[in-house]
């Protein structure tokens, strides 16, 4: 392995954690003044800089990181809408029952929820001034939240020729297409899913 000064390492066993950073969908308006994503500290701190002076947000993504995000801006006397692509809140983890049930608990604590409908531009000039839909429906807003998922950091396999798809390829033992090398972590992909 060489570093970033040019030092050299030698290993016998070698454990890639890259990790990812927050998908932000190809839609217009997404660099607007306004929107956010929800990752690490920084964004948190930039976002709560600006979340005492929103009333109108929209978190995109139905996903947990999306439903904890929209219920912590209820603290903040704000009026929430969660828009969520699939066709019911977390949609990879629960069943309709399930999601069903989850949704009524969050629109009795005042989010309001759209399903099966995305996102398809953030509109505004200088600042976010709202959103539209996917079915249309035009949503005022001064502040978005993207929550819409990860993309796993692969610049370092991709370099390295490991194999990768949507994350690094490991099998069964985490282990990568080149032999005692390994992945671990939101960078990896095992059996289809990361």
């Amino acid at each position: 392995i060489i570093d970033i000064n040019g030092n050299s390492y030698s290993f016998d066993k070698c454990v890639i954690a890259t990790g990812s950073r927050p998908h932000k969908p190809n839609i217009p308006g997404v660099d607007t003044k306004g929107v956010f994503t929800f990752r690490n500290l920084k964004d948190a701190e930039s976002l709560y800089a600006r979340v005492s002076s929103a009333r109108n947000i929209v978190v995109v993504g139905g996903g947990l990181l999306g439903l904890e995000a929209a219920k912590a801006m209820l603290r903040f006397n704000t009026k929430v809408t969660l828009v969520q692509q699939g066709p019911r809140l977390m949609n990879r983890q629960l069943d309709d029952q399930a999601a069903e049930k989850l949704q009524n608990i969050v629109t009795s604590l005042g989010i309001r929820v759209i399903t099966n409908s995305g996102v398809r531009k953030i509109l505004g000039e200088e600042r976010v001034s709202g959103v539209i839909t996917r079915d249309k429906e035009e949503i005022p807003c001064d502040t978005v939240l993207l929550c819409a998922g990860i993309k796993p950091n692969l610049e370092l396999a991709r370099e390295a020729k490991i194999s990768v798809g949507n994350g690094i390829l490991v099998d069964d033992q985490l282990e990568t297409s080149v032999k005692d090398i390994f992945s671990i972590g939101e960078c990896c992909e095992h059996r289809g899913s990361t």
